[in-house]
């Protein structure tokens, strides 16, 4: 199976999102989605990235409660700066963040992104 399909829950997944974005169970959005759902990952094989393995499904709940927490309390931060309900001391800036990665891909791919920022 993992020769036909060698990443088979980002099929799904992929096939799951084709459909939901075009809201429609119609037989050409099945079968692009299809297609695209089997394209995707031979692409992905062939770079020859390492396995995911999950180890804490918890984890990814509680990083999953931060993450909508923090994007809940920063549209609130400045919703509040915007209609200036209360004049905030706040100033844009730059953070640095140590990075610790050592993988090519995640590197490469980081690069890219800051490259499209920064151009």
């Amino acid at each position: 199976m993992s020769q036909i399909v060698p990443y088979p829950v980002l099929s799904v997944a992929l096939l799951a999102m084709w459909l939901l974005l075009h809201g429609t169970l119609a037989p050409p959005t099945l079968l692009s989605g299809a297609i695209l759902a089997l394209a995707a990952p031979w692409t992905l094989a062939a770079l020859q990235t390492e396995k995911l393995r999950l180890r804490s499904l918890l984890a990814c709940f509680k990083l999953a409660g931060v993450v909508v927490f923090d994007i809940v309390r920063s549209n609130i931060a400045v919703a509040t700066i915007i209609y200036g309900r209360k004049h905030s001391t706040r100033t844009s800036g730059f953070v640095a963040v140590p990075l610790d990665m050592r993988n090519r891909y995640g590197l490469t791919v980081l690069e890219r992104l800051l490259m499209e920022i920064f151009e």
